[in-house]
This record gives C-alpha cells, sequence and structure tokens, in this order.
C-alpha cells in the first residue's frame, strides 16, 4: 500500500489508564472526528456489549454518518482519514492497545505483544502516535490487583514497545493536575486547534469503554477532572507490589516512584488509619459479643 499525506492521530494506552477522559475530551473539540477503542484484532465494547460499534466502519456510520467502503481495519482508517482531510476535519484513532499485550478471545488467549494498530498504519499515512499513561501502582489496582508477575508480565511489553519505537508519552497525572495546560500541549503535538470546548467531555458520550458498559469509576462518579488519591489496598497486596522488581523497573524507566507509599509521611498515615480501622472493628465486635 502506497504512502499518502493523509494524517492519522494514534493514541495508545492500556486499560484503567485514564484514556476513556481523555478520549472524550478530544472528541469535545470542533472538526475532530474520533474512533474508541479499535484494533486490528477488534474492539471494545460499549453500553450494548456485543451489539456495540466496535470498528472504524461502524463507529463512523453510527456515530458521523460517514459511509466506508473499505473493510478491514488499516483500510478502513485511510479511507476515512481521506474523507476527513477533504471535510477540513482531524481523525484520531484510539487503538484499543490491551488486545495486543493481554491473552484475550480476539487473539486466541496468544496476545502478539506488539503494537499492530501503529504496525499497521505507519508508513501508509502522516501518522502522529502518542501515548497517554498512568503510574503502573495505579493501573494494577484499577484492574482489581490480579497477579502481580502476570500483570506486569503483561504491563512490561506494552510500555517497553511504546519507549521501542519512541512513541511520545503524556502522564494522565498530569492532565488531571493541570489540564488546560496538558490539553495545550498534547493539543498542539498532533496538530489540532485548542480549546476549551474540551471542558464540556462530560456531554460526549460517541466512546466506548467505562462511561458506556457502565462502569461506575470513581473519575466517573466525580464528574470533573482531577487526580483521585490512590486507592486503599491490604497491606499484603502493598507488600505484594512494593517487592516486585519488574514494577520499579517500569515506574523507574517512565519517572514515577516505585512504592505504593507516595513518600513516609503517606505511609505512616495508612498505617496508623488501618490501625485505628482494626480497633474499631473489634471495639464494635466485644461491645456485641462481649
Amino acid at each position: 500500500m502506497i504512502m499518502n499525506n493523509n494524517k492519522i492521530i494514534l493514541m495508545i494506552s492500556f486499560a484503567r489508564s485514564g484514556a476513556t477522559l481523555l478520549n472524550r475530551c478530544l472528541g469535545s473539540l470542533s472538526n475532530v472526528v474520533i474512533m474508541s477503542e479499535v484494533n486490528p484484532l477488534g474492539g471494545g465494547w460499549g453500553e450494548k456489549k456485543e451489539k456495540s460499534p466496535t470498528t472504524i466502519k461502524t463507529q463512523a456510520k453510527q456515530w458521523y454518518n460517514i459511509s466506508l467502503k473499505s473493510n478491514g481495519f488499516c483500510e478502513e482508517a485511510l479511507e476515512l482519514a481521506s474523507i476527513c482531510k477533504k471535510q477540513k476535519k482531524h481523525l484520531i484513532i484510539r487503538d484499543w492497545s490491551y488486545v495486543n499485550f493481554v491473552p484475550h478471545e480476539y487473539n486466541n488467549f496468544n496476545p502478539p505483544n506488539r503494537l499492530l494498530s501503529y504496525e499497521q498504519l505507519k508508513g501508509k499515512c502522516h501518522l502522529v502516535a502518542f501515548a497517554f499513561i498512568r503510574d503502573s501502582i495505579d493501573v494494577w489496582i484499577s484492574r482489581n490487583t490480579p497477579p502481580v508477575k502476570e500483570f506486569y508480565k503483561q504491563y512490561s511489553k506494552y510500555i517497553d514497545e511504546i519507549l521501542k519505537n519512541n512513541i511520545k508519552i503524556f502522564k494522565y497525572e498530569n492532565f488531571c493536575q493541570n489540564p488546560d495546560l496538558e490539553m495545550k500541549e498534547i493539543c498542539r503535538y498532533i496538530g489540532i486547534e485548542y480549546s476549551s470546548a474540551y471542558k464540556n467531555y462530560n456531554k460526549f458520550t460517541n466512546v466506548n469503554g467505562d462511561i458506556q458498559n457502565g462502569c461506575k469509576s470513581r473519575g466517573i462518579k466525580q464528574q470533573k477532572i482531577s487526580l483521585l488519591p490512590r486507592k486503599e489496598i491490604p497491606f499484603n497486596k502493598i507488600k505484594e507490589i512494593n517487592t516486585c522488581l519488574e514494577m520499579k523497573r517500569v515506574n523507574s524507566l517512565l519517572g514515577y516512584k516505585t512504592s505504593y507509599y507516595k513518600n513516609q509521611i503517606d505511609k505512616i498515615l495508612i498505617i496508623i488509619k488501618k490501625i485505628i480501622k482494626i480497633k474499631t472493628i473489634l471495639k464494635n465486635y466485644f461491645s456485641k459479643y462481649g
């Protein structure tokens, strides 16, 4: 396939990294057409589950009334990019990167451990790719603390692929702490006009992910952009994550702290809170059963 000058912006992100929020913010900007959680292996589900639009072709038609003649991820993406260029719009594709690194029925439980969307589009268009990442500890916690070794076996390969391909990285934490500044920087990098219209993201619902599948995450309940405190987890889980060498390697590479505790004061406060909680439980127990 011959390369053309049509531009495609590719947003790469792992599950539970805040990409649904950014997806909605970018989708709220004018002259933006954004595909949500699509990948050569398949797409993520939305509110209608298996009936959700999970391909570029179905999302383009259902969300933007754009009919595509092509079939297949790459072909559909390139055709849509051509249409967007004629309409003076920006095409953003939010990759469903999860399916490339985690065993799933869509990959026959044998993930390729490569960024397939990036590989298929590179060299065939003017591709501007960036990754939206989050502290891996919070990703792990948000995934309900699966076995650490299994999680980091998958997540490490994902991060290594991003770094190997020199893909620009933006951090979820920075975005939540200073959304205006970070949104301007993201827009500058991907070459679209910044607008405060992104703050209307709550009204943008053409997106697959938490907002559609009924997940009542803390961020969705909060209804505003801000950095939430880290979820508390049991001491045995804290020990498990704090002794994980692969976590330390990945977080060090990305400039994150390599401990569940943000600092020593945070550690002391969490321990005190847990002691108070245990004392309260015991007090209630003895007052009830004497």
